[in-house]
């Protein structure tokens, strides 16, 4: 019998390469990332109670940790524990959602605020409790009394104020915006705040181009404290989309529509996943974010300049047809939707396609006779404003003149607003040349 040793099998040899591989590399079969949850850690809780509340945030005991918290927010004896409770009832109990149904809505035993939205963990008031924002502002009241000018204090009340002020019936107290950015950036120093504060202290920045090497520092801080606040996600989309950073964006826009807490904040998701793809040239999906942000907000115009420009782009003029008339077409008696029309075409410019659509849509003889009054008033305003000719403007505008005495109830107003039209079309002689495309 031979004693020669046995080579391993093939099949062998690739097991053991396969565990090799994947002792070694293991990022290249990575498992599927785990949602991130909110932290607590900006709430600085005290290290006796830390260990205990960070294990419950982690398991979404929410309620376990407003209960613990309010136990010794009640004594009144640690302004920043106060601090703390406010700021965890009002970031988790109303879960960034809007805090019209915080206030407004009695909550049944077992029903949380998310479950009518998102199907999320939130806390939840027993039955029988009284109003959480009641007790949390005479709360606020007794401390500030105690402890006047503490800027724990001041800054739980003007967080409390400003989270709730569209929805406070009788607030105890009051801040304007402007105390309100100044307790927020004064507590930021010492490193007291929230996901939502460092949000309002960006956009401040911002509009006061103050401090604007800052921005992208606070909203990235903000995000990283609650990954699934909407509007922490919605000021990070549109800060990235300003920085170019369109990938970035793509991936916030989706978080945001993922977490929306209202149909303006998906629609805001939309929005930024149709500029991304835009400029990422992936035009279809930039039609598709545009097709279904359009179902909610039918007449949202960034949505519909972006669609228009992405099908220009691509040459599609019988769907660039489509989408014009299909906006004009839902307020067929109103000339607003034209009025972005031609504000679109002031800015993109004007093409081939654009003339010959309005010059068919003019004289269509289809609708009511508001319809084909705005339909000629429209087609003037296109022909005054954009080519200042005044002879083919006073035709349309005449033709809507002599329908307008059809009708037996007028709008208000209608007859003079159509005159100065016509006065205007015949002071306007010169010509000029409109905006044109190059598309």
């Amino acid at each position: 019998m031979s004693t020669t040793p046995k080579r391993p099998s093939y099949l062998l040899l690739c097991i053991f390469s396969f565990l090799l591989n994947a002792l070694l590399f293991p990022q290249q079969n990575p498992q599927p990332a785990k949602p991130r949850l909110p932290t607590i850690d900006y709430l600085h809780l005290p290290p006796e109670l830390a260990p205990t509340l960070q294990e419950a945030a982690k398991n979404r005991r929410y309620l376990d940790i407003a209960r613990a918290l309010a136990e010794e927010a009640r004594k009144l004896e640690d302004p920043s524990l106060i601090r703390a409770f406010t700021c965890f009832v009002i970031d988790f109990h109303s879960k960034q959602l809007t805090w019209s149904l915080f206030f407004t809505k009695n909550l049944l035993p077992g029903e949380s605020i998310y479950s009518m939205r998102l199907n999320t963990d939130t806390i939840v008031p027993n039955s029988g409790e009284q109003p959480v924002e009641e007790e949390l502002g005479r709360l606020l009241q007794r401390a500030r009394a105690k402890y006047p000018k503490n800027l724990h204090l001041e800054f739980a009340a003007a967080y409390y104020h400003h989270q709730g002020r569209r929805f406070l019936l009788k607030p105890p107290f009051t801040f304007t915006p402007e105390q309100t950015y100044a307790i927020y950036e004064n507590a930021y120093e010492q490193k007291i705040y929230t996901p939502n504060s460092l949000v309002f202290t960006a956009l401040v920045r911002g509009e006061r181009k103050q401090k604007t090497d800052t921005i992208d520092e606070l909203l990235r801080r903000a995000y990283h404290l609650n990954p699934n606040n909407p509007k922490v996600l919605e000021a990070l989309l549109n800060h990235l989309l300003h920085q170019k950073e369109f990938k970035q964006a793509l991936s916030i826009a989706n978080q945001l529509f993922t977490n929306a807490a209202t149909p303006e904040q998906k629609i805001a998701g939309y929005s930024g996943a149709a500029r991304s793809f835009f400029y990422l040239e992936n035009y279809e999906s930039t039609l598709t974010a545009v097709e279904n942000g359009l179902k909610l907000a039918p007449n949202h115009t960034l949505l519909w300049a972006i669609g228009l420009d992405t099908l220009r782009k691509q040459k599609r003029w019988d769907d660039y047809e489509k989408l014009v008339r299909g906006v004009l077409d839902r307020q067929p008696e109103s000339p607003a939707p034209f009025i972005d029309y031609l504000d679109y075409l002031r800015l993109r410019g004007v093409t081939p396609r654009d003339d010959s659509f309005v010059a068919a849509y003019a004289e269509e003889k289809g609708g009511s006779d508001m319809a084909r009054i705005t339909r000629h008033t429209n087609a003037g305003n296109f022909h005054l404003t954009l080519f200042a000719d005044g002879p083919a403007a006073l035709k349309q505008f005449k033709k809507a003149k002599k329908l307008s005495k059809k009708l037996k109830n007028p709008p208000p107003d209608m007859t003079r607003v159509i005159d100065g039209f016509i006065e205007k079309a015949k002071n306007t002689n010169t010509l000029r040349k409109a905006p044109r495309s190059k598309e």
